[in-house]
């Protein structure tokens, strides 16, 4: 073992402190030999402590220990076309991942003692299937999924990563070398992983490649459909197809997912086509309708024939996966106004929808199930009304994709009330509330408390488990689902959480909901683990509930198991109804005890909910909340007054009907908010403001139901007519073009500017959000490139349609000024990893020799010779040993500080040398008494007698002597001082007694005292 300084130049910085703790040195003056030389080792280990801590030293060791990690590709492509591979002529058909996991038991018999073997298995995302061990790995699962498509590079890495810093390396990468995302070759000349505090650790990378070549394959390659055109514009549309072999097929083109009609007269919508080996490309003429985007889907059916046994099989074909590719148009047209409605296109739902069609208005009514569930999808549509929907019906992540259509598309939010709708549908503390122009925090004066409510929440151990193979565990999903439920309770319900496993705890006791982002945090950090006992978490709820006044008391109580003492849970729910709290049961998952549940909530008064899928906990959560709460509506008749706001929707509209009720919401204080109508006392009944570029509209009361008076009357019409036309997306500027282009895994977009006068617009700052498949949001900028020409580039990882929103402005006079946004879309074609034809061997063979490794077969394991050091270069693990200086470092303070401040070596003296002590004290009272005589000597005058002669007295005589003397002295000043004062207390002063000389002071009393003192 070796040790290294990793940062010297300290060393260098810190030879300026010597001088500093050399002079700190001279205090060490007044102490002993043996104390000085202590505390100045003491000073020089503390000072080289430091030293060697912030120079960051570091033990080294080399070492000739290997782990072996797998690197299986387990795609799609390889799955389908590198299947039925085998070990030999004795080993029967294996799948590529099986066949993978039989050569690591082959090739890894002859590891040693110290060796470690792990998997990592990829297909678009990696994960450690078996972390480096000397655990042997034949039971391991490869038959594992996570992504369409291959990312080789993020393997390797992972990989890299699990290598202990302290052994050699060496990588095992079994794939076909298709890889649909990431650079493997770049990966691959890395070398050590990042962070690793290793030397002489390049890891190589043998490679197995699972070779294959189609021989019969027909891939649809792409569809290129201009990304924007006019309304009712004729269009090209060009189906890239590509062939191994000659072969036939029909051609289908869907927009909508509606065949067009490609043949005019002739039977059938679908194009007869005959393929030749290589790309084919088919031009198809379309013409587009009034909607704003246009989804185009090709589809390639080859020929069904008979094969000389009889059978059927496609002709020239074999993978369906790679037999069809997407692409979109988008029109710069007028949209739709789509209606979401819990009854559907019904009759309920068809009194605005034809009171608005009679306006010239193209209307759609869906249910909550039939919301498009994307922006493309959303852009088709002007404005969208939502009819009395409570917020269960709409995905959160729908929710946030309607605040992005209005923010940043323009389009246009009606909220209408009813019993579900606004704070009666749950909507307080959602995505959505943000951008309403009423408030859903009712005042006290509105509506007062009545509602308790506490959540009974399993915690066993068996809610860790993952739900569907997915990351995210049913606890965690629960405890979202739980959170989400609590921040649309208003702050004046009182609301309680209650835990159990094993046991029963009160995480948060019955309160007002006015810490929600405290209770919410305590919720989120529940963790799972014990059993499953219900009863202790029942009778902590009723425990919690029992002191309660509130005229609703409810328990929602959730499990996925069979609870302990199940045979006395329905009479507890009995007990619980008859004390005034209903229960309502969630099941989730099979092993559920669904029957107990169910009569638990019959009995209880409650509701059953079984939610097989835990991804459905957060609607029933808000479904069992919204069901519980008190109504935040009023179903009183009144009159509705307009307001003199110069609202636009209400032009020619000035004294209408009475309304029989509304949802409960306020007014908020903003001077952007428009209070169009209103309650006479004071609750807005219509509202309405501008959000990003879009405008969203609260209507309080609804549309059918409670407006009843207005059927009839004339302004009905007009009125919804005006609230749909002044909040729908104003049309599309002109002078933007935008475009984009799809290479591999990026996409490069185009936005050219001009001015109305048809001049390049320069110098624009045009930032980007692009919308993936999966709804999130990344951002990007595009750069100028040419007169009034922007582009740039982004990552797509995923399958599916990216929407990018390109959102131009200018800057004038020092201010930034939004110019109209430009939307454009581009297709990452699905089944990207079944359209190559063969395996990819030369990428594997280059990530060989960029690393350093070999490629090596399938079907000769044996021949690997995987633990063979020769080629592999020691590893210098360096390990940081400042921890241990540290330690060592404040007990050599407290060392050098005790030498400072402790005597230590007069104890030492005492203990350890008495004798020598005594003789010194004897040395000294000698030397005192030949000192005392040789100042009186000096004293005595030259005419004194001569000096009797000297009696030589012994050392103990000598002490004996000067102890008299002072014992002598100290008595002669008691005396004086007694008769002084006894004196000053006695004699009290003569007025007329002559004056005396005045006292001498303190100074001259004392030196008159030495001066008496020196003389005896």
């Amino acid at each position: 073992m070796n040790f290294r300084f990793e940062q010297p130049v300290w060393f260098w910085l810190l030879l300026a402190l010597v001088p500093i703790t050399l002079i700190g040195l001279a205090s060490f003056a007044s102490m002993s030999p043996a104390r000085r030389v202590t505390a100045l080792l003491a000073r020089l280990v503390l000072y080289g402590l430091i030293l060697a801590m912030l120079a960051g030293l570091a033990t080294v060791r080399k070492t000739d220990r290997l782990a072996i990690v797998a690197l299986v590709d387990v795609s799609g492509s390889v799955r389908r076309y590198a299947g039925n591979r085998t070990l030999g002529d004795d080993a029967p058909p294996r799948s590529a991942p099986q066949a993978a996991q039989e050569y690591l038991r082959r090739a890894t018999r002859a590891h040693g003692p110290d060796d470690l073997v792990g998997i990592v298995a990829f297909d678009a995302r990696a994960a450690a299937a078996a972390v480096p061990s000397r655990a042997t790995i034949e039971s391991r699962d490869l038959d594992l999924q996570f992504a369409e498509g291959t990312n080789i590079a993020d393997a390797i890495r992972l990989g890299r990563a699990l290598i202990p810093p302290d052994a050699s390396g060496r990588l095992l990468l079994f794939s076909d070398g298709n890889e649909t995302a990431g650079n493997a070759a770049a990966a691959a000349a890395e070398g050590s992983a990042p962070g690793l505090l290793t030397r002489g650790s390049t890891i190589p990378i043998d490679v197995i490649p699972l070779t294959y070549t189609l021989s019969e394959e027909v891939s649809v390659d792409s569809v290129d459909a201009p990304p924007t055109a006019a309304a009712g514009a004729t269009i090209n549309v060009r189906v890239a197809l590509t062939a191994t072999a000659a072969t036939r097929g029909t051609l289908q083109l869907l927009r909508e997912n509606t065949p067009i009609d490609l043949n005019g007269d002739a039977p059938g919508t679908g194009r007869a086509i005959t393929l030749v080996p290589g790309q084919n490309v088919e031009q198809l003429e379309v013409r587009l309708d009034t909607g704003r985007v246009h989804r185009f889907k090709a589809i390639f059916e080859p020929d069904v024939v008979r094969d000389s046994g009889g059978g059927t099989r496609t002709l020239g074909d074999t993978t369906p996966e790679n037999n069809r590719a997407e692409a979109f148009t988008i029109t710069p047209g007028k949209g739709s106004a789509l209606i979401v409605n819990a009854a559907g296109d019904s009759a309920q739902a068809s009194t605005l929808a034809q009171a608005l069609r009679n306006s010239g208005v193209d209307v759609i009514v869906a249910g909550p199930e039939g919301m498009p569930q994307d922006l493309l999808s959303l852009q088709a549509y002007d404005v969208v009304l939502l009819d009395n929907i409570p917020v269960d019906a709409v995905a959160p992540r729908l929710q946030e994709t309607l605040v992005a259509y209005v923010r940043d598309l323009g389009g246009g939010l009606v909220m209408i009330g009813g019993p579900d709708s606004f704070g009666a549908g749950g909507w307080r503390g959602s995505p959505i509330e943000n951008i309403l122009p009423v408030s859903l925090d009712i005042p006290d004066r509105l509506i007062t408390p009545e509602v308790a409510i506490v959540f009974v929440l399993d915690n066993s151990g068996s809610m860790g488990n993952f739900v569907l193979g997915a990351t995210r565990s049913q606890q965690e999903i629960a405890n979202e689902a739980a959170a989400m439920a609590i921040r649309t309770l208003d702050r004046r319900d009182l609301v309680g959480v209650v835990t159990f496993n094993s046991n029963a705890d009160v995480v948060w006791p019955l309160q007002p909901n006015r810490k929600t982002a405290q209770l919410v945090q305590e919720v989120l950090s529940i963790n799972p683990g014990g059993g499953t006992n219900m009863a202790p978490g029942l009778e902590r709820a009723r425990e919690q509930l029992a002191a309660s006044t509130a005229k609703v008391k409810h328990v929602v109580v959730l499990s996925d198991g069979k609870s302990q003492r199940s045979q006395s849970l329905p009479d507890l729910a009995e007990q619980m109804r008859k004390d005034g709290i209903k229960l309502s049961m969630i099941a989730v998952g099979d092993d559920a005890d669904t029957r107990t549940m169910a009569v638990m909530a019959e009995r209880g008064d409650g509701v059953f909910y079984h939610a097989i899928n835990a991804n459905q906990l957060p609607k029933i959560f808000l479904k069992a909340v919204r069901l519980v709460r008190t109504p935040l509506i009023r179903e009183t008749p009144f009159d509705p007054i307009v307001l003199p706001t110069g609202s636009p929707m209400m032009a020619g509209i000035d004294a209408p009907p009475p309304l029989n009720g509304l949802a409960l919401t306020q007014t908020r204080d903003l001077p952007t908010i428009i209070n169009a109508i209103v309650t006479p006392s004071g609750e807005p009944v219509l509202s309405h403001w501008n959000v990003g570029l879009g405008q969203v509209v609260a209507f309080t009361s609804d549309a059918s139901h409670w407006a009843t008076p207005w059927l009839d009357w004339p302004g009905y019409e007009r009125l919804w007519t005006q609230i749909v036309r002044q909040s729908s997306r104003p049309p599309g500027s002109r002078r933007f073009q935008a475009g984009s282009h799809q290479e591999g895994s990026r996409i490069t977009l185009r936005l050219e500017a001009q001015d109305d006068d048809g001049h390049p617009m320069e110098r624009l700052d045009v930032p980007v959000t692009v919308y993936t498949p999966s709804g999130e949001a990344h951002q990007a900028r595009l750069t100028q490139t040419g007169p009034g020409v922007y582009e740039g580039e982004v990552e797509a990882q995923e399958t599916g349609s990216y929407v990018s929103l390109i959102k131009p402005a200018s800057t004038i006079a020092g201010e930034q000024r939004r110019l109209p946004p430009v939307i454009v879309g581009s297709t990452i074609q699905e089944g990207a990893e079944f359209r190559a034809r063969q395996s990819n061997d030369a990428l594997l063979a280059d990530i060989a020799r960029r690393s350093g490794g070999r490629v090596l077969a399938l079907n000769s394991p044996e021949t690997a010779d995987l633990f063979n050091r020769a080629k592999t270069t020691p590893r210098e693990a360096i390990i940081p040993i400042w921890r241990t200086l540290l330690f060592w470092t404040l007990g050599v303070f407290f060392l050098d500080v005790a030498t400072r401040r402790i005597a230590w070596d007069r104890w030492a003296s005492r203990r350890f040398r008495p004798e020598a002590d005594a003789a010194a004290e004897r040395a000294r009272a000698a030397e005192a008494a030949r000192t005392t005589a040789g100042l009186r000597a000096r004293r005595e005058p030259d005419t004194a007698p001569a000096p009797t002669p000297v009696i030589a007295l012994s050392d103990a005589d000598a002490a004996n002597l000067a102890a008299a003397a002072r014992d002598r002295r100290r008595a002669q000043r008691l005396a004086a001082h007694t008769a002084d004062t006894t004196s000053q207390t006695a004699i009290a002063p003569d007025p007329s007694a002559p004056a005396q000389p005045p006292a001498e002071s303190g100074l001259l009393a004392a030196k008159r005292r030495a001066a008496e003192r020196f003389e005896e």
